[in-house]
């Protein structure tokens, strides 16, 4: 994560599934789990501690920038949902 003086000192662990539609998309999802893996990331890097948490109508905003992430690195409507099973941010 990013520290409030642009350093990338702060470490986030989180674990999370991601939900589809239909066997098909699991399929992809699986197949594409490096791509899947990078949007993840690319998400996550650019947020700071003070950002991570930040939430929208009772939802983390990361959830939804996670989910548009993977779809447009996909090139489809794949992910329709995420979890957050385990979050640990020191």
């Amino acid at each position: 994560l990013k520290s409030d003086d642009g350093s990338l000192d702060d470490f986030l662990k989180i674990e999370m599934s991601v939900e589809t539609t239909d066997e098909d998309n699991e399929a992809v999802l699986i197949e594409k789990t490096a791509i899947v893996r990078d949007a993840i990331i690319s998400v996550l890097r650019n947020k700071s501690t003070d950002t991570i948490f930040d939430e929208a109508d009772g939802s983390l905003v990361i959830k939804q920038e996670i989910i548009s992430k993977i779809n447009q690195s996909l090139g489809s409507e794949i992910a329709s949902d995420l979890y957050i099973t385990n979050i640990v941010m020191q």
